[in-house]
C-alpha cells in the first residue's frame, strides 16, 4: 500500500514538474510558440466530449431491455376512433393496394394496427387524421401511396378514402347502450 502511495506521489510530482517547465518555456517564447506548446500537451487533460459513462451505460441498458419510448399514450377517444375506422375498413370488402399488391381489408387492418403500434411507440397521436397521415396513407418502406378499391370503382388514395370514412363516422349518431 505504501509503495502505491509513493508511486502516485512520484507521478504527481513528475507531472507538476512537467507543467512547470512547459509554463516557464511559454513565458520565454513568442505567442505562436506558446500556442504550439499548449497544443502538444497530453490529450488526457482535455475534457472528453459526450455523455458521462454512467449515462451511456444506462442508455445502452434501456435499449437492450426493450423499454418503450417515452411517448404519452394516445387519448382513448382518438384510439376509439382509429379502431372504429379500421373496423369500418375491414367490413367494407374493399381491397387495399400496398406497394403494387392488392390485399383484402382484413389483412390490411392487421398491417395498419402494427404500423399504429410503431407510431404510438415513437409519438403521441393527437388525432385520427394524424394516424391516417403517419401510418395509413403510404408505405414507410417505399413511400408509395396506398390505394383503396371498392368493387369495380377506380382506386383512390387511401388517405382520401379513410378521411371520407372518418367524416361518415363522426356524422353518425352515437350508439345507445342496451
Amino acid at each position: 500500500m505504501a509503495s502505491r502511495s509513493a508511486s502516485k506521489a512520484g507521478a504527481v510530482a513528475a507531472e507538476a514538474d512537467t507543467e512547470a517547465r512547459i509554463d516557464a518555456s511559454q513565458a520565454r517564447c513568442t505567442p505562436a510558440l506558446a500556442a504550439d506548446a499548449r497544443a502538444r500537451r497530453p490529450a488526457a487533460r482535455a475534457p472528453k466530449p459526450g455523455l458521462p459513462m454512467l449515462a451511456a451505460v444506462a442508455l445502452a441498458l434501456a435499449g437492450l431491455a426493450g423499454l418503450p419510448a417515452l411517448a404519452a399514450p394516445t387519448a382513448p377517444a382518438v384510439r376509439g376512433e382509429i379502431d372504429a375506422l379500421l373496423a369500418r375498413l375491414q367490413r367494407s370488402g374493399c381491397q387495399f393496394n400496398r406497394n403494387g399488391t392488392w390485399h383484402d381489408a382484413a389483412d390490411v387492418r392487421g398491417h395498419l394496427l402494427r404500423k399504429l403500434a410503431a407510431v404510438e411507440d415513437a409519438t403521441t397521436l393527437r388525432s385520427t387524421e394524424q394516424f391516417i397521415d403517419a401510418a395509413a396513407s403510404f408505405s414507410s418502406m417505399t413511400q408509395q401511396p396506398y390505394l383503396v378499391r371498392c368493387g369495380s370503382a377506380a382506386p383512390v388514395p387511401s388517405r382520401d378514402w379513410l378521411l371520407l370514412q372518418l367524416q361518415a363516422l363522426r356524422a353518425a349518431p352515437p350508439l345507445k347502450a342496451p
